[in-house]
């Protein structure tokens, strides 16, 4: 993939494709891929990050913000775990599970996150730290798209995309 082309994302949600891997050599890039690749899918799509603590999670969710119309500054919710923007079109949510361990640690919680994803069925859903998120959580009727980020240098990330159909 061009990483200058902004026509370069077709991301086919009917057809199982190969990973796309993107180099990301600057934030701003992160971005605006985060953007058009949001563009490119369809409402319901959630999108499970993961990757090492500051390789570009909470700045790909910004460009995911960024297409869905999200008004002011979107910053990793880490100690609210989840942030749901009513007012964006299509909807969005975002969910840090990080600090998600299991079931027991806070059914509270996990019965919010849990209404939240059925409100927001037709919206945008970005979850950073996937591997934490219970699986257990109703996100089958989504189209789920998975993204590895890696360090590729201190500047430069790599981002795997790669769907489930």
């Amino acid at each position: 993939m061009d990483n200058n082309d902004s026509t370069a994302i077709r991301y086919n949600s009917t057809a199982r494709v190969r990973p796309t891997v993107y180099h990301s050599h600057a934030p701003e890039q992160t971005r605006k891929f985060a953007s058009q690749l949001a563009s490119s899918c369809t409402s319901g799509t959630i999108f499970f990050l993961e990757g090492e603590m500051g390789c570009g999670k909470t700045i790909f969710a910004q460009g995911v913000a960024d297409h869905c119309s999200v008004n002011g500054l979107l910053q990793s919710p880490s100690f609210f775990v989840m942030q749901e923007y009513e007012e964006s079109s299509p909807g969005f949510v975002h969910i840090d599970a990080y600090r998600l361990q299991s079931k027991k640690d806070s059914p509270g919680l996990l019965y919010d996150i849990e209404d939240c994803l059925i409100r927001n069925a037709e919206g945008m859903i970005v979850v950073e730290w996937a591997s934490r998120f219970p699986k257990t959580l109703s996100h089958n009727d989504f189209f789920p798209v998975h993204c590895q980020f890696s360090y590729e240098d201190e500047t430069s990330r790599i981002i795997t995309i790669h769907h489930e159909s």
